[in-house]
């Protein structure tokens, strides 16, 4: 049997293959496709990671090359050719003895080390716990044809690209004359890891490893995509891309024609039609050329500039990628709609842990499948624009899930915005810091923006390195609204709150806690509030119910209504873009008034003693403050806050006066991402969920909470899996623990065999659950 007649995939359906030499050279068209594409950017990484930019590529080249040689062996051809599962036989695993070149020793080791974990990531005891077959029987002789092929195909297809100054070589390892040789394999990779570890421990390794695997990986899987995608009849394929420009050019994007952009496009038309022309701190942004801060008022275009900002930057240090990195999923959401408009719907991602049921709702994507590959695209960062959470972002630097080396290599060649950097609590605020080290040593730019930014924060950055710091003086001066402070409580307040409802005045009413709003919301009804011009939102919510919430409270912008009144958590306060007249709100961290009353007269350069923060005293200091909390910062609010028309000046020297004292002790990030720089922990033992951290927790998460799903969904969706993540609703787990016995959950099961928690209590869309008369509900609660 010859080369050729040795299959490496089968598709889904009937027995149609596409041959290991066909499926390894798409393989390498994709990567020559994508080196003409991205030259500069590599070679900026070359320089960058002391690498000639020849050996960089030799080093991939090769990787891709010998990925699948451990697809040459009878028992894989056997069990892929009957359709069957080929974990045991695993061709990374089984490959490893081949995997040879003469290449410098270093990167000789870092081949290995690619081919080995194509399919997986390094850690300490990878395939050591795996079902493998104790040996298997090697093709030898289309092995080393294979081997010697190289430099024809080099010549064929990458010629003119780089010199191949590296080949791969034949070599027959003693102990595939064994019996059994499988431990002999494992010892071969713990004396690559021991090499490793002598040789290469430092950050260089780790970004050359992670570009060249997220390099690998995208061209193996690109490949099998086409071929799964293609139409075929029954038969064995060759290669089925050297004609296919249409198909290299939509997975390989050249970056100048996404991130050329008119400023015009960035910063929008006004409501009479007229291009909107930049502020002068937007001007300045759009010439930098590295790391920046960013200090501006909420509703003056932060994102625009740092938009502005970020696309010089890509020009400037030859990027190729733009991830912002946001708080919530909630501020993900609305970022991933507006970012759509500007880039273009394929060229912007969107990665959270409930982002796939985003995709079923707004872009109508039916197929789980196309979704299921969409959002592993989206994981890794291989869009050219991605919208995500800070947590993913910073766990994808210590293998905190599965492909993090992969979205590393990604991120590698990004920008970074980080919006809202002091929205985060301090516990996550030092995580966040410890990954802004990491992204200096990796050279990643990055732009840290906040509305409210305490001096502080910019002493800490500019320990991390110096960064180019923009203010929006201008906007810092202006004065959109006057705080009044009241002693009552806000439940106290209703009659005040309906008297502007009368007097058409647009209404947003933040509290500190679910409970509480949602008991305003309910007094406010009885007040005769018509409910359809009264709102609610909080967290507590499915994911289809909120979705409904955002869009509704969104078009209240557009469509000009007026009055309405909306009670909210803290869930409004960043990257909401509505604006009301008035606002009431409890007493919170002065930088969280200050996010609130960005959505106060948003945009406005006067109050015109018109608009105006009610300031209330809450009935205790939760979620900002705990017994256990070294300092009360609702307190410290407290005692500086006074009444007086208010500037996003102001603001800062309020949270300076705070904040003044605060020390940020190191966490442990910087400590396991040296642990990973290719081996260490697993994404077990690093992070238990999608939510919730182990070794590594960037949340300091205070209440323990459970996923239920409202019981009038259950009988509608338990028989439709797929659905049942946009049907939970985050509660409090003493919920659950203390009135479980009286019947208001039970345990039921769905056709996929995993049992659900079911919640009984009422439930609607409009009001999340109501707890009203039946639990009394306890007022630490931290959602929002």
């Amino acid at each position: 049997m010859s080369l050729s007649e040795q299959v490496a995939k089968k598709a889904s359906k009937g027995d149609i293959f596409q041959s290991f030499e066909g499926h390894t050279i798409d393989a390498l068209l994709i990567l020559r496709d994508y080196v003409l594409k991205n030259k500069k950017v590599l070679d900026n990484f070359s320089k960058n990671f002391k690498i000639d930019f020849d050996v960089l590529i030799n080093l991939m080249f090769l990787s891709v090359y010998l990925h699948d040689i451990g697809k040459l062996t009878i028992e894989f051809q056997q069990k892929i050719k009957q359709g069957e599962k080929c974990g045991s036989v695993s061709h990374a695993f089984f490959g490893i003895p081949f995997v040879n070149s003469n290449l410098p020793d270093d990167l000789d080791n870092l081949l290995k080390l690619l081919v080995l974990s194509h399919h997986t990531q390094l850690y300490n005891r990878i395939y050591k716990d795996a079902n493998l077959k104790r040996k298997v029987r090697y093709l030898n002789t289309d092995i080393e044809c294979w081997t010697n092929l190289a430099e024809d195909i080099y010549s064929k297809y990458f010629d003119s690209l780089f010199c191949i100054n590296y080949v791969p070589t034949y070599v027959y390892k003693e102990y595939l004359s064994k019996l059994e040789y499988n431990a002999a394999i494992l010892k071969a990779i713990d004396e690559s890891k021991q090499k490793q570890r002598r040789t290469g421990k430092d950050i260089r390794t780790k970004a050359i490893y992670s570009l060249c695997l997220s390099i690998l990986k995208h061209c193996d899987q690109k490949a099998s995509k086409n071929f799964d995608d293609m139409n075929l009849t029954q038969g064995i394929y060759g290669p089925l891309l050297e004609s296919s420009k249409d198909f290299l050019d939509l997975i390989n994007y050249d970056q100048k024609n996404i991130f050329t952009i008119n400023e015009n496009k960035i910063l929008g038309i006004s409501e009479n039609g007229e291009n909107i022309s930049p502020y002068e701190f937007q001007s300045d942004l759009a010439k930098i050329e590295c790391s920046a801060i960013i200090s501006a008022p909420c509703g003056r275009g932060k994102t625009e500039g740092a938009l502005l900002a970020a696309l010089n930057i890509i020009k400037y240090q030859n990027k190729n990628k733009l991830i912002f990195a946001l708080p919530t999923q909630i501020t993900s959401n609305a970022m991933f709609e507006r970012l759509k408009k500007i880039f273009g719907k394929n060229n912007v991602g969107l990665y959270h842990g409930m982002s796939r049921y985003h995709h079923y709702e707004v872009d109508d994507i039916k197929e789980e499948n196309d979704v299921k590959n969409l959002i592993f695209d989206e994981k890794v960062f291989e869009k050219p624009v991605t919208i995500t959470t800070i947590d993913h972002l910073i766990y994808s630097l210590v293998h905190g899930y599965r492909q993090a080396d992969f979205a590393l290599g990604n991120i590698l060649n990004s920008v970074i915005i980080f919006d809202e950097i002091h929205y985060y609590e301090n516990y996550t605020l030092r995580y966040i810091l410890e990954s802004l080290k990491i992204f200096k040593d990796l050279n990643i730019p990055y732009i840290a923006m906040s509305g409210t930014l305490p001096s502080f924060i910019v002493d800490e950055l500019n320990k991390i390195q110096e960064h180019v710091f923009i203010e929006d003086k201008e906007g810092m001066d202006l004065t959109p609204f006057i705080i009044r402070r009241n002693s009552e409580l806000i439940f106290e307040a209703v009659d005040k709150i309906k008297e502007n409802y009368c007097d058409h005045k647009n209404q947003i009413i933040i509290v500190n806690t679910i409970a509480r709003a949602k008991k305003l919301y309910k007094i406010l009804l009885d007040k005769g509030i018509p409910k359809n011009n009264l709102y609610l939102l909080h967290s507590q919510l499915t994911f289809n119910d909120r979705t409904f919430k955002e869009k509704e409270i969104g078009s209240l912008k557009k469509n000009k209504q007026r009055p309405w009144i909306l009670v909210s958590t803290q869930a409004i306060e960043i990257s909401v873009d509505i604006s009301c007249d008035i606002m009431h709100t409890e007493l919170a961290p002065v930088d969280a008034l200050g996010q609130r009353g960005g959505r106060l007269n948003r945009g406005g350069r006067n109050h015109e003693n018109e608009h105006f923060m009610y300031v209330y005293l809450p009935e205790n200091h939760k979620p900002y403050y705990f017994d256990n909390d070294e300092e009360d910062f609702v307190e410290k609010t407290n005692s500086v806050i006074e009444e007086m028309p208010m500037s996003y000046k102001i603001f800062k020297q309020w949270c300076d006066r705070i904040y003044a004292d605060l020390k940020l002790q190191p966490q442990n990030l910087e400590i396991e991402f040296r642990r990973c720089i290719l081996f260490g922990k697993s994404p077990k033992e690093i992070r238990y969920s999608e939510e919730k951290g182990n070794i590594v927790e960037v949340r300091d998460i205070k209440d323990i909470t459970i996923d239920v799903i409202p019981e009038r969904y259950w009988f509608q969706i338990k028989n439709e899996p797929w659905q049942i993540g946009k049907y939970k609703v985050k509660i409090p787990k003493w919920w659950y623990a203390k009135y479980g016995k009286d019947g208001w959950f039970y345990l039921s099961e769905s056709n996929n065999d995993k049992e659900y928690i079911i919640c009984a209590l009422p439930y609607s869309n409009e009001f999340g659950f109501d707890t009203e008369n039946i639990i009394e509900e306890k007022e630490n609660c931290i959602f929002c």
